[in-house]
């Protein structure tokens, strides 16, 4: 019986072991989908970093047709409205990467965190149930011992009996 609940904890532990590890596979999934979430938005910075580049160019042009042409002006200035909005957006853009690149990192710290952990618990958990084994194969194999004794000794009186049989019956 203590075979049994040793099996019986064993079985527990490897339960609890599965768990844990579906929870850190579905904190894997979570990580990856922030992961193409950060690619796609480095996609988005790249695009925004190109107009940025080209609305300067068109901005730098407008100031010079605003030096020649006093119609240009209204012109230039909705164009300057969308460059410091699309600004804001890179900003915005920006500072959301810098947040989830931070917020990934220490995804992947607490999930190395977990996994560690895991590990650690299964290790435990292993040590405790192989000293059971031990323990319990050893009052086994002693249990064998005593029980061969034992035999050993009933064939003996078997024997004597056996043999007292005899003589009483030759008496």
């Amino acid at each position: 019986s203590e075979l049994d609940g040793a099996k019986s904890a064993n079985a527990a532990l490897e339960s609890k072991l599965h768990g844990a590890h579906r929870e850190l596979e579905d904190m894997l999934n979570e990580l990856r989908d922030v992961k193409s979430q950060m690619g796609r938005m480095s996609n988005d910075l790249s695009s925004a970093a190109e107009e940025r580049e080209r609305t300067t160019g068109r901005l730098a042009a407008l100031d010079e047709a605003q030096r020649s042409l006093h119609a240009a002006r209204a012109e230039l200035q909705v164009e300057r409205e969308a460059s410091a909005a699309r600004q804001s957006e890179l900003d915005s853009l920006m500072n959301e990467h810098a947040r989830l690149s931070k917020d990934h990192g220490e995804a992947i710290d607490m999930f190395e965190r977990e996994v560690e952990a895991a590990k650690a618990e299964r290790d435990e958990a292993r040590s405790l149930w192989c000293d059971d084994v031990s323990r319990l194969k050893e009052d086994l194999d002693s249990g064998r011992t005593h029980l061969t004794n034992v035999m050993s000794e009933l064939e003996g009186a078997h024997r004597a009996v056996e043999s007292l049989e005899t003589d009483v019956r030759h008496l």
